[in-house]
């Protein structure tokens, strides 16, 4: 008897959807930011009155710098995690937590790597294989790069929404 498989192009389509669906729901909920009207966002104000999230430009590669204050840090619970190397296959391997990957609208694989204490970079990684709860890059990272692996999705949120103000 044949079991159907999921697609995976639908699988990452699927992310992306409960992704999206969750970034502005959490991030209020979390206290990051309070939304306005006409659906965008504007960064809640702490109480010594700093800005939760600031976002930068890094470089030319046309991500941004997530820079977060401790408190947003904790209200998302961002936790990380190493890219390792591991033998696959033959051959050795950057490995990272499935949990790390975000997909974008247009399937690209990407993850957050930490910079410095509560400041985040995204970086678009090439998967070469997911094996259950590893996912296997080709290109993108390197061993020891810390991964984003819970607060991936709040990040990305905060970057692109405030990125278009």
């Amino acid at each position: 008897m044949e079991q159907a498989v999921p697609d995976r192009a639908w699988k990452r389509r699927a992310r992306w959807l409960t992704a999206a669906t969750v970034v502005t729901a959490g991030l209020v909920a979390f206290g990051v930011y309070k939304g306005t009207g006409g659906g965008s966002a504007a960064a809640g104000s702490t109480a010594d009155g700093a800005q939760p999230v600031a976002i930068e430009p890094f470089g030319r590669s046309g991500v941004n710098r997530v820079v977060l204050t401790e408190q947003a840090a904790q209200r998302l619970g961002i936790q990380t995690a190493p890219a390792r190397k591991e033998l696959v296959g033959r051959r050795l391997r950057t490995v990272i937590p499935y949990s790390a990957l975000i997909y974008g609208p247009n399937g690209e694989a990407w993850t957050y790597t930490k910079l410095a204490s509560f400041t985040f970079v995204r970086r678009r990684v090439r998967i070469g294989d997911i094996d259950g709860d590893k996912a296997v890059t080709s290109s993108g990272l390197r061993p020891g790069a810390q991964v984003v692996t819970v607060g991936g999705e709040e990040l990305f949120g905060s970057e692109i929404e405030f990125a278009e103000d």
